[in-house]
């Protein structure tokens, strides 16, 4: 049976532990990923014609920061407040030794380096493998495992959101609706003003059929879930991304009983949404060139570029595969790129993209050790 990198030693897929992912959009001044329409980055400034398309070059440097304590499993945000755009870090775990609490920031600098990371506030209890979304002036974390003082872990589905405020600090967390069932190791995603979770890791180690929306009023205030159309079989550990107007699914893990062992996904699914927020039904949209999870993904222009995680015989990676997002919807061209993170790595689910610069912070390692190192991607 194979094994799979996740808890403070190897797991057989019969006691695999993790969770998480993130996305973050529409921040307090202008949406964390303002920085994609900056004329400077992707076509034709500093780009390359790739068929009927243009790329950007990306490398990849570690920074000069890192985060302490070291962690896997935690959400990572930009938001642009006040004139300033901070990187969060929100929870997440050391190998599962322990679940953090903090939320941490640092600040961008006019160059993309970051200042040191500061802990700004306290999630009311710890968590990993949760999601977070920024929707206007609110950020939104949903699920995910918490310890208790006996050390004793369990699942939730609940959600907290807070109000981000003009210095970038985050007002008191109050508690929102509730998932219609425990999960971690989903994804949620922001469209417009709804947030849409998929998937995740349930009960006895099996993988999920979560699929609702959330709506996040002008003020703030947070909807019901309710479901949208089901994805079509359960899937967890996956890597979701957004682009123009559609949600789309890539990789993952799906496992249902009475199966002994995960199957391991190489394709690339696409929900489209409407103006109004309401989604039509999932359909395929490409494949990965070999079965990834427990990665990030995210969007520059009509690339998407997924980073890290776990590849199909279950090894952290250090690759970034890039794939060309089509007008009709594919996704196509996916490969890997020259460049790589500084070392391979798994349960970093979120690469959020600022200007020209993609940031990956922590996770683990080859050795189920949790990172503190931070890489910063630049797209020239």
């Amino acid at each position: 049976m194979k094994r799979v990198m996740f808890g403070r030693t190897s797991f057989l897929f019969a006691a695999m532990i993790a969770g998480c992912s993130t996305r973050a959009t529409e921040g307090p001044s202008s949406s964390p990923d303002a920085g994609t329409a900056d004329a400077s980055v992707g076509c034709p400034a500093g780009s390359h014609a790739e068929g009927a398309t243009c790329a950007s070059t990306l490398n990849v440097a570690r920074a000069g920061t890192s985060v302490r304590p070291v962690r896997d499993h935690h959400t990572t945000s930009v938001i642009e407040t006040g004139g300033a755009a901070f990187l969060y870090v929100i929870g997440g775990t050391d190998a599962w030794k322990t679940l953090h609490h903090d939320v941490l920031r640092a600040r961008i600098q006019e160059d993309g380096s970051l200042g040191d990371f500061e802990a700004i506030g306290k999630l009311p209890e710890s968590r990993a493998g949760h999601t977070t979304v920024v929707v206007g002036h609110r950020i939104v974390v949903a699920g995910g495992h918490t310890m208790d003082d006996t050390g004793t872990m369990s699942t939730l589905d609940s959600t907290i959101s807070a109000i981000v405020n003009g210095d970038g600090t985050l007002g008191p967390w109050t508690p929102g609706p509730k998932l219609p069932a425990p999960v971690m190791h989903h994804t949620c995603d922001a469209v417009g003003r709804f947030v849409y979770c998929v998937g995740g890791r349930i009960d006895h180690n099996f993988t999920g059929t979560l699929a609702v929306r959330m709506a996040v009023g002008e003020d703030g205030t947070l909807g019901a879930y309710e479901p949208i159309a089901p994805f079509g079989q359960s899937i967890g550990f996956h890597m979701a991304f957004v682009h123009d107007h559609a949600l789309y699914v890539a990789g993952g893990l799906h496992r249902d009983a009475p199966m002994p062992e995960f199957e391991r996904l190489r394709g690339i699914w696409r929900l489209p949404i409407a103006e109004d927020g309401s989604a039509g039904a999932w359909a395929s949209a490409g494949e990965l060139p070999s079965a990834r999870y427990a990665g990030a993904a995210h969007t520059l222009r009509d690339h998407v570029y997924l980073a890290g995680g776990q590849d199909e015989t279950d090894a952290p990676t250090s690759t970034i595969i890039r794939a060309t997002l089509t007008p009709d919807g594919r996704a196509t061209d996916a490969q890997a790129l020259p460049t790589k993170l500084s070392v391979a790595r798994m349960h970093v689910h979120q690469t959020p993209l600022f200007g020209r610069w993609l940031y990956s912070v922590g996770g683990r390692d080859a050795q189920d050790r949790s990172l503190g190192v931070v890489d910063i991607g630049t797209f020239d």
